[in-house]
């Protein structure tokens, strides 16, 4: 009878530290989740989360640097993005981002030190054309061609300068010869360069493929 009695008393609280077991198993696995919720709520705790993980992960840095970017911060999103830069230097996007992040910050000499260290990041074949053979058109990403622009805007902020960022934007319409946004503004230089008729004719190329662009039409009238 004694046997009995102990062996019940054993499974009793097998029973019970089992239970007990399962049920902080639970609670742990729900405290995660909420933790885990809290993270998800915003961009910044989604990606600040992730970076905890995965310390040397460029694409969260440059996250993290394009959230503070939104929010005006662009010192605090500047730290972010030199970091990408020094995990990954072959991260054309994050010598853009500090390229960016210095002109916001006015410091428009840094800033074209990191666009054109973006620049020389790009294919061989990309930025190296012969007028005569005729370009030869690589596909890049809209972000990477927007390079050309950025720079070209550094550039054109110096009236000694315009012929640069005028060649810039030629550029980039070689390498995407529906690049509306670069024949705009290659054209507002060459008003200002006094090239008024080429300017009109670059406008002109423009309503070839947006046709709808109100802005150049009104250019085009003027």
């Amino acid at each position: 009878m004694l046997k009995l009695l102990r062996l019940f008393e054993r499974k009793f609280w097998l029973t019970i530290f089992l239970k007990l077991s399962l049920t902080l198993l639970v609670v742990s696995h729900i405290a995660k989740t909420v933790l885990r919720n809290e993270d998800w709520k915003t961009e910044m705790r989604l990606f600040t989360s992730g970076l905890k993980v995965h310390p040397g992960n460029a694409k969260l840095l440059n996250n993290i640097g394009h959230v503070l970017e939104g929010e005006d911060q662009f010192e605090e999103a500047l730290k972010y993005f030199l970091r990408a830069t020094q995990v990954q230097p072959d991260d054309l996007g994050a010598f853009i981002n500090v390229g960016r992040a210095y002109s916001s910050l006015g410091m428009t000499s840094k800033a074209e030190v990191y666009f054109r260290k973006a620049k020389d990041l790009l294919p061989t074949s990309v930025v190296s054309k012969n007028a005569k053979s005729g370009p030869t058109y690589a596909r890049i990403a809209p972000s990477h061609l927007n390079l050309f622009l950025n720079l070209g805007s550094l550039l054109a902020q110096n009236r000694s300068r315009l012929s640069e960022a005028e060649a810039l934007y030629r550029q980039a319409i070689r390498m995407r010869p529906d690049f509306v946004d670069a024949y705009m503004r290659r054209a507002e230089v060459l008003l200002k360069l006094n090239r008024s008729d080429e300017a009109e004719a670059v406008y002109r190329t423009a309503l070839r493929f947006d046709d709808g662009n109100a802005d150049i039409h009104y250019n085009v009238s003027n």
